[in-house]
């Protein structure tokens, strides 16, 4: 049985994240708006950012199967495998998942679902 959700990171490094985005995306209005005529250099710049932000909300995908928890990144190569074995998940808050006992430490994700539901399917699966 294999569970999928979406998932952003922690609270702060997503705010972090989303406020590069709107500077990039102020960067590029204020180089259109001080451009004569159409600047390309700022639809170029508004494009790359939209389709970095469009990749990294569809990319960021969690899903549960085998007896491992694997949490894809914008990079295949930047792929976390978490072994439900010794992992401990408690949720804090309505969306929030902390994920401790892993390799890389204790981990906080957001989710989009119900925090509490995801973590009773990855209760299940791990075999509590």
């Amino acid at each position: 049985m294999v569970t999928k959700f979406f998932y952003q990171g922690s609270r702060t490094g997503t705010f972090i994240y989303q406020g590069l985005l709107i500077s990039a995306l102020c960067l590029a209005i204020i180089l259109q708006m001080e451009g004569v005529g159409v600047s390309w250099l700022a639809i170029i710049l508004a494009l790359a950012v939209i389709a970095l932000a469009l990749c990294q909300f569809i990319r960021y995908q969690a899903d549960v199967s085998d007896g491992m928890l694997k949490l894809y990144k914008l990079l295949p190569s930047n792929t976390m495998e978490l072994p439900l074995a010794g992992l401990k998940v408690a949720v804090i808050g309505r969306h929030t998942l902390q994920l401790t006992g892993s390799p890389y430490g204790t981990i906080e994700i957001m989710t989009w679902g119900h925090a509490d539901k995801i973590a009773d399917t990855i209760s299940i699966l791990e075999g509590k």
